[in-house]
């Protein structure tokens, strides 16, 4: 499989431009020095199938949808509770070492490699990660959209906040990700720092240990945090490439992104909006 993905980098004229402008000026950098031909996994499968991104997100939604009206009038499963603490120990550690690992490459991207335009929007820009914490993030993205049904069907409070994070989240790994756009880069390294620092809060509360009282406030604004950084970049980037910027690798990514989002955002607007009005008519219903 290795030597196959090995042979499709070897013909793919994207990959021979990019290593003969990677010899005509040194002072670049491939984005994928690290990891080559083991993340063409993923550039495959974008390729071939660049619907996977979509339905990731779809099938998410609808199972959340699903799971809420099969719990409606049934008791929590409280045998799960261990595993939803497995799942936020797991996601601490995995954003706790994602964190440490590449604050340094975002430090020296800012203050040493031509500032923050050049983190954020040049190709072939110095910010790379290892293969490690590439497979971990797309791995980590399966596990963090188990943990919403598992919330549900524990009947813990499920944010709609919650839902969008996911969702965008889950959605650029897979069809920007590939591509090693900059700015996804970026966002990565919110998303790991936003896991370290929140997912600790939720297993101490798990295991029903005193946190301090802004705890939720905390996790709310940091996933507002995220969510923000994933629209706004998509805005960033639609504004460099309208003033002739070149802030992709692949055109298609970006496209896909736009509406990736978008559509997720209003999905879940409608899904509010559904829920807002079934409350008005139980309680009019009530009176």
């Amino acid at each position: 499989m290795a030597h196959q993905f090995q042979n499709y980098t070897q013909n793919d004229d994207w990959n021979r431009w990019e290593v003969e402008t990677l010899q005509e000026n040194k002072k670049e950098y491939y984005p994928f020095e690290h990891v080559n031909a083991d993340t063409l996994y993923f550039q495959f499968s974008n390729f071939q199938f660049p619907i996977l991104s979509y339905a990731l997100v779809f099938i998410y939604l609808i199972g959340i949808v699903t799971t809420l009206r099969f719990m409606q009038d049934r008791k929590p499963y409280n045998s799960l509770k261990s595993l939803l603490i497995s799942l936020f120990v797991i996601n601490a550690i995995f954003g706790i070492g994602a964190t440490i690992r590449t604050l340094p490459r975002v430090r020296d991207s800012i203050f040493k490699q031509d500032g923050l335009y050049n983190l954020l929007c040049v190709r072939n820009g110095p910010l790379n990660f290892d293969f490690f914490w590439v497979i971990m993030y797309h791995w980590s993205k399966l596990w963090q959209l188990a943990e919403t049904f598992l919330i549900i069907l524990l009947k813990k409070n499920l944010t709609l906040l919650h839902v969008v994070h996911h969702s965008i989240m889950a959605f650029m790994s897979a069809a920007i990700a590939p591509y090693g756009e900059p700015l996804m880069y970026c966002i990565f390294f919110l998303n790991v720092l936003q896991h370290a620092m929140t997912y600790p809060i939720l297993v101490a509360k798990m295991l029903e240990f005193k946190v301090w009282k802004g705890s939720n406030a905390f996790i709310l604004l940091m996933e507002m945090g995220v969510v923000a950084a994933g629209v706004g970049g998509s805005v960033y980037t639609q504004t460099v490439i309208g003033n002739g910027g070149d802030c992709v690798r692949n055109p298609t990514s970006i496209v896909l992104f736009n509406i990736g989002i978008w559509s997720i955002l209003l999905l879940v607007g409608k899904m509010l909006y559904a829920e807002i009005v079934s409350k008005k008519y139980k309680g009019k219903k009530a009176e």
